[in-house]
């Protein structure tokens, strides 16, 4: 039955005209007998020729060769010295136009030798020669080019059109147009893929898979897709890499499914007439640059109720309908002991490693350890480990890991990947290219940035020139080239993958640089300055996660503050000790501290009164008494007198009462610490917090004297008023000091009870000058049981604690350690003494918690 009849025609029988046609693009002048020559190629092969001069039509030319390529089978591009014209209000000739609107075709370029090409004409070839969907080839004269365009149509004859794929597709799984095949099996990803698969099951009609370069977008495409052919569904792979006018997407689809598209009518309309009936799911990868197609998209897919398209993209389409899935790193080892199979980067990084060196195991632990270690400092991205096992050839992990510096440069040499990913550099600059100019500038002045930030501290170190930061903070996202961070309990926040960052930092000009860097120091000094007051609140635990979530910040604008001499701003900075304090970690800032110190003389008298007193504070924690003493002297010289600190007075006399304590000089210690006390009341939040720490002192004094009731009653301020403003060493010493009065008095299960609480605590904070008194008073109550080998380990385990941060015990609460060990001493031999300590100094501190509870059971 015919079709006019009403039949469907049957696929694979075509009327003799149908024969493929091949696209001719050069210049017509200059080529004009190379065009001759190919034009005698082609049609010696019974096919068409498609030339702009084979007849005069009544259409502007852009419209014409558009139309034509649109309705070809073949491109074959002739190049010799001339780039071509460029029409008014056009950026490219029509030579390269026609060169981007031929993705998806077959393409064979051919280019004459010798030749002194034109600087934009080279440019366009150098990314021919970078495109691996393309073949090109040298020639000299037009016999040569007539030859070697014969031979490679035959080829391409072979492979594309015997089968009838382009021609007529078949229908069914045998019909996946051009659907590559990897040539590796996917690594983890059963989470994604299945969650995509349920969608597009579920009658999702357009799904994005959205994340930055390398993350593996297009794996997972290609996984879900020959999953859906292996059910019967036709399926289509349009790969636009190398597609940069929107308006040529769908003449891309349309030559892989082999529709022709009449430029004359619009391609949306073609496509909907053709896919109407068609059960097809359509992948297509690498929309980042195309997005603006969407709308032409959309109307293909409302003419077509049984057509899917699958989109990977590094930026969401953000029309109705799209579900938008991301596709995130794989994961990494986190530090907890296990094996190291479970996370899905060290698998993949391990299959790709033993292709290049077979036999790579795990069992030797430095090796397993190192192999952690990469894959966390690549962060999980896919691409960025397949490079680095790539070196797995000529370097074991210990050796690759010691020499991966930045992942940004790691080359596997294939040559069967995308030029666009053959480095990092080349993935993070495809997408950087995709960005307007002031959100270019932005991505770079963001890179200053190494913890996640807010768009609040975005806005601080954006230069005005870069716009409006939330909106070029929307662009970095849509581009994947900035995401956002899980890590945060209160404003939103964002981060780059540390080789983006690394990338993006190298953008940055050097006066941009400068600038950029104060900006950042003014910022996290007021930062400092937030932290601080959240600290001494009751909110103090959330305070402190984003203390250790923006360190890295802190820290480096108070190198840049301390580098570039900006005193008063390293003043504000040098508040961020008392965090690191009570985090354990105060070695890391003290020699920041330090280079602070000696730009005291800079400041003002009232900052002189902040550096200095941060400077006792530190000096004091860390035992240097004797330093802590010189700098509460210069203070008292003058500097206090005239600073706007309301609470400098009364720190001041908490440290005095201290460290007249260590002088045993009781009676001044007595009258420094209520004089604390009575100063820190009348000063708010902050003075309370230091208060709590006056209040423990008090009632240390008050126990050695005997009195009692006066000892309970102090230790209970100090813990009520750490409780109230988020003092935790406050709390933990409170609890602690009073189960050693209890203990000392015989009252264990008392003891035992507060013990059992600090613990909690202890789990909680690694603030290990105050752990170190809890699990010393927890060897007593051990002690008072009749363990004296246990008592002495506590004793080594609060010595390793007071080392990691270089403390020493406070005065006043030296008394209570020396009876402790003076006890020990008399319970065990000195063998046996030494003996239990060592083995007290190798207990991993990470199980603190538990040996105190252990001790107190």
């Amino acid at each position: 039955m015919s079709a006019g009849a009403g039949g469907e025609v049957p696929y694979g029988i075509l009327t003799p005209d149908q024969r493929p046609r091949v696209f001719i693009s050069s210049t017509l002048v200059e080529m004009a007998e190379e065009r001759v020559a190919a034009r005698r190629a082609v049609e010696s092969l019974r096919l068409i020729p498609v030339m702009f001069e084979l007849g005069a039509r009544p259409h502007p030319a852009r419209s014409l060769y558009r139309a034509y390529l649109a309705q070809s089978h073949i491109f074959v591009g002739l190049y010799a010295e001339r780039y071509g014209w460029v029409a008014p209000e056009e950026s490219i000739s029509g030579l390269e136009d026609e060169y981007h609107l031929s993705a998806g075709l077959p393409r064979l370029v051919y280019l004459r030798t010798p030749a002194e090409r034109e600087a934009r004409l080279e440019a366009l070839l150098d990314r021919v020669r970078e495109d691996d969907t393309v073949s090109y080839r040298s020639f000299r004269d037009s016999e040569e080019l007539e030859r070697l365009l014969r031979d490679d149509l035959a080829v391409v004859l072979a492979e594309r059109f015997l089968v009838g794929d382009r021609i007529e597709p078949a229908r069914g799984a045998e019909a996946s147009h051009q659907l590559p095949r990897p040539l590796t099996e996917l690594v983890g990803r059963e989470a994604e893929t299945a969650h995509v698969r349920s969608l597009l099951d579920g009658g999702a009609r357009l799904v994005t898979l959205v994340g930055p370069g390398g993350i593996g977008k297009t794996r997972v495409a290609l996984e879900v897709a020959h999953g859906v052919a292996r059910t019967g569904r036709e399926v289509a792979f349009v790969p636009l890499d190398a597609v940069r006018d929107p308006h040529a997407v769908l003449p891309a689809i349309g030559a892989v499914l082999g529709i022709g598209l009449d430029g004359s009518v619009p391609a949306a309309e073609t496509l909907g007439r053709a896919l109407r009936n068609r059960n097809l799911l359509l992948v297509l990868d690498n929309m980042e640059q195309v997005v603006e197609c969407a709308p032409e998209v959309t109307a293909v897919l409302q003419e077509c109720p049984d057509v899917t398209v699958l989109a990977t993209s590094r930026a969401g389409l953000r029309i109705r309908g799209e579900q938008q899935v991301p596709i995130g790193p794989l994961t990494t080892p986190n530090g907890e002991r296990g094996d190291l199979d479970q996370y899905t980067a060290v698998r993949l990084f391990l299959e790709r490693a033993r292709e290049a060196r077979p036999g790579l195991t795990l069992d030797d632990p430095a090796e397993a350890a190192a192999v952690a270690e990469l894959t966390k400092r690549l962060e999980g991205i896919p691409l960025a480990l397949e490079l680095a096992a790539a070196r797995s050839k000529t370097l074991p992990p210990r050796a690759l890991l010691a020499r991966v510096g930045s992942a940004l440069d790691l080359s596997s040499g294939a040559v069967d990947v995308p030029a666009r990913q053959r480095t990092l550099r080349d993935t993070v600059a495809w997408s950087e290219e995709l960005l307007p100019p002031l959100a270019r500038r932005l991505f770079a002045q963001l890179s200053v940035f190494e913890a996640p930030w807010t768009l609040t501290d975005a806005e601080a170190v954006a230069s005005t020139e870069s716009g409006d930061v939330l909106d070029g903070v929307a662009d970095l996202v849509e581009q994947s080239l900035v995401y956002p961070s899980t890590r945060s309990s209160g404003e939103p926040r964002f981060r780059m993958y540390d080789a983006v960052r690394a990338y993006a930092r190298e953008r940055l000009d050097v006066s941009d640089a400068i600038a950029t860097g104060d900006r950042l120091i003014a910022r996290m000094a007021r930062v400092v300055g937030e932290l601080d007051v959240g600290f001494r609140s009751a909110e103090h635990d959330r305070w402190r996660s984003e203390f250790r979530l923006v360190w890295p910040d802190i820290k480096a604008a108070f190198e840049l503050a301390v580098a570039r001499e900006q005193a008063a701003h390293a003043t504000h900075l040098s508040r961020a000790w008392v965090g690191m304090w009570m985090d354990g970690r105060v070695r890391e800032i003290e020699p920041l501290m330090q280079a602070a110190m000696d730009l005291v003389d800079r400041l003002e008298p009232p900052e002189q009164g902040d550096m200095l007193l941060a400077g006792v504070g530190l000096r004091f924690n860390m035992g240097d008494y004797e330093a802590a003493r010189a700098l509460i002297d210069r203070i008292r010289g003058g500097i206090a007198l005239l600073s706007e600190d309301e609470e400098l007075p009364g720190t001041l006399e908490l440290y005095e009462g201290y460290l007249a304590a260590g002088d045993s000089d009781m009676t001044a210690a007595e009258r420094h610490l209520r004089e604390s006390i009575h100063l820190l009341a009348q000063c708010g939040p902050g003075g309370g917090w230091i208060e709590a720490f006056a209040h423990n002192g008090l009632g240390s004094l008050l126990a050695l004297r005997g009195d009692l009731a006066g000892w309970r009653r102090e230790m209970q301020r100090s813990g009520e008023l750490g409780r109230q403003y988020g003092n935790v060493g406050a709390q933990l010493q409170s609890l602690v000091f009073q189960a050693a009065g209890l203990a000392q008095t015989g009252q264990i299960e008392e003891a035992k009870q507060l013990l059992g609480a600090a613990a909690d605590l202890v789990q909680r904070y690694p603030f290990y000058e105050a752990n170190a008194y809890c699990v010393e008073v927890a060897g007593l109550v051990a002690l008072q049981e009749g363990d004296a080998p246990a008592s002495a380990r506590a004793l080594g385990m609060a010595d390793a604690l007071r080392e990691v941060v270089g403390a020493r015990v406070w005065p006043l609460l030296a008394m209570l350690r020396a009876a402790i060990e003076q006890a020990v001493r008399s319970a065990l031999d000195d063998d046996a003494y030494h003996r239990e300590v060592a083995l007290g100094r190798e207990v991993d501190l990470m199980t603190l918690a538990d040996v105190v509870r252990g001790l107190v059971r």
